[in-house]
C-alpha cells in the first residue's frame, strides 16, 4: 500500500465532497450545479497535479486513481445511507 497515493486520493475526494456539501446549502440550482462541477473538476485534477509536483512515479499515480475510485464509491454510498437516515 502506497501511503502517499492514499493521502493524495483522500485529499482529492475531500475537495469533491466538500464542494457537494457546500452546494447543498446554496439556494440557486444553477449556482449549486456550478459549485458541484467546479469542485469535481478541482478534486479530480488535484490528484495528478500533486503527483506531478511531488515528482512521483507513474505507478504511484495509478494506485492513487484506484484508491480514489474505492474511496469515492464508499463515501457516496455512506453519504446516501446516513443522509437518508438523518433526513427521515
Amino acid at each position: 500500500m502506497n501511503i502517499t497515493a492514499l493521502v493524495i486520493s483522500i485529499f482529492g475526494f475531500s475537495i469533491i465532497y466538500g464542494g457537494i456539501l457546500m452546494a447543498r446549502r446554496v439556494e440557486g440550482k444553477l449556482a449549486a450545479a456550478a459549485l458541484r462541477l467546479g469542485a469535481m473538476l478541482v478534486g479530480f485534477l488535484s490528484i495528478p497535479i500533486i503527483h506531478m509536483l511531488l515528482n512521483s512515479p507513474v505507478q504511484s499515480t495509478s494506485e492513487s486513481g484506484k484508491y480514489f475510485l474505492f474511496i469515492a464509491i464508499l463515501g457516496f454510498v455512506a453519504d446516501r445511507v446516513f443522509v437518508k437516515k438523518a433526513s427521515a
